[in-house]
């Protein structure tokens, strides 16, 4: 079968709501697991929140770029109305573990925004092995604090190397410029924003 052929959401409107409202908790609540159950059909090896962010995020009057995510690019088109991009110039960039850690050249060339407008950055959606995986080999212990965290939430994400998160790191003294972060693992996604200050918690 074609990966344009998959099913969307079984209820457009229903499911999207529930996942926006979803996604929007994860961003009030950084480093906060959320769950999106709905049905749906998804392509590849995309876990199936990050297929259900997709459709809930796209529209005609955004772009998307992919990366390392066979046969999603098509799909989101056909979904979503949404035209793809190169990651330099696209509202929303989805990828998965393993091409971070095959190379993080080009993260440098994604958009932060401008002083003017701020919120015309990137946005990040990032397949990973796991969101809670304390004392696992292939994963990270951070500790997050900012809004939305009263004092710090601890967070242990597996799948992404060391060298992505001071890549994140960096960009911290540059806020309200930077990149808005979701990380999706099966049903389930957390979100690091920008204005979300990390250091190393083990």
């Amino acid at each position: 079968m074609q990966a344009t052929l998959l099913a969307g959401f079984r209820d457009a409107t229903l499911d999207s709501q529930a996942c926006f409202r979803s996604a929007l908790q994860a961003m009030s609540e950084p480093g906060l697991v959320c769950e999106a159950k709905v049905p749906l059909e998804w392509p590849g090896r995309c876990p199936s929140a990050l297929t259900a962010l997709a459709l809930t995020l796209l529209d005609a009057e955004t772009t998307f770029s992919v990366l390392g995510l066979d046969d999603l690019e098509g799909y989101l088109r056909f979904h979503t109305g949404a035209q793809a991009a190169p990651p330099a110039e696209a509202d929303y960039v989805f990828t998965h573990e393993d091409t971070i850690n095959e190379s993080l050249g080009w993260l440098q060339t994604l958009h932060v925004g401008s002083a003017e407008w701020p919120e015309t950055s990137s946005t990040l959606i990032v397949g990973v092995g796991s969101l809670h995986a304390p004392g696992h080999a292939k994963a990270c212990t951070l500790s997050l604090r900012g809004p939305g965290i009263e004092t710090t939430r601890m967070f242990h994400p597996e799948g992404l190397p060391r060298s992505f998160w001071e890549w994140r790191m960096a960009r911290e003294p540059d806020y309200p410029l930077g990149i808005d972060l979701f990380l999706c693992s099966g049903s389930a996604w957390a979100a690091i924003p920008r204005s979300t200050y990390i250091t190393w918690g083990d």
